[in-house]
């Protein structure tokens, strides 16, 4: 059993597979010439499920797996092959550009839900955010996802002058598809340009989307950091 010196129990395990990333979000990793860990330095998929196996016999039943992005590793299947052999619920956070590549390693590990980073319905503010050109292909990722039952939480990085005239926008989705939106605040990192002036608090947005939603309280997951609300008539939720 996992236990802080507060006497918290700890079940919960995030594992950064690899820092390369194929984006260039201008509030994470603007840089182009950005140097990362040679695949020789990184974990092995042995060693991943190994360590992942000596966290599971302390108590951990959840492990998430993140980046950089997680699924530019072209070993990626055989990652989540060798964790869905352990008894835990595993996570994934990405971008969505190469889930299609892994649809099916993804359901044959019985991923239940994933988190996609989408900070704008905008394909030419896409590219601006990302410095790429995909939006079409995450959004296509998105749906397949659904499509597979596969349910979807929506991570949008919320920035003022920037996104912040699209949080209704990101709302309406949960009319009628049962994804989860969470709005994140900006926060500081080396050369994403961050400054106080572009930040929106969570506490502010949700009341920009009180003035048009009815919005409930939902109970939280154990591990959220977020307070969960749904929406009278939609499928979908936020935080």
């Amino acid at each position: 059993m996992l236990k802080d010196r507060y006497n918290r129990i700890h079940d919960y395990l995030r594992l950064s597979i690899t820092d390369n990333c194929n984006f260039r979000c201008s509030y994470c990793m603007p840089d182009e010439k950005m140097s990362f860990l040679k695949q020789k330095l990184l974990m092995s998929p042995e060693e991943i499920f190994d360590i992942s196996k000596i966290f599971v016999q302390l108590g951990v039943n959840k492990i998430r797996l993140t980046g950089g992005e997680p699924l530019v590793r072209k070993d990626f299947g055989e990652i989540i092959s060798k964790l869905s052999l352990l008894p835990i619920k595993i996570g994934i956070t990405t971008n969505g550009l190469l889930i299609d590549n892994y649809l099916e390693e993804l359901k044959n590990a019985d991923i239940s839900s994933i988190n996609i980073s989408l900070d704008t319905l905008n394909d030419q503010k896409f590219k601006t955010i990302t410095q790429r050109n995909h939006f079409a292909k995450v959004w296509e990722n998105i749906q397949r996802c659904m499509q597979e039952n596969i349910h979807v939480k929506l991570n949008m990085v919320v920035i003022k002058g920037v996104n912040d005239d699209e949080i209704i926008d990101f709302v309406n989705l949960t009319k009628d598809l049962p994804i989860h939106i969470r709005l994140i605040e900006f926060m500081p990192f080396d050369q994403n340009n961050w400054n106080k002036e572009k930040v929106l608090s969570n506490k502010i947005a949700l009341q920009k989307i009180s003035e048009q939603f009815s919005l409930f309280k939902l109970k939280d997951d154990k591990n959220d950091t977020d307070k969960k609300f749904g929406i009278f008539g939609h499928s979908g939720t936020i935080s």
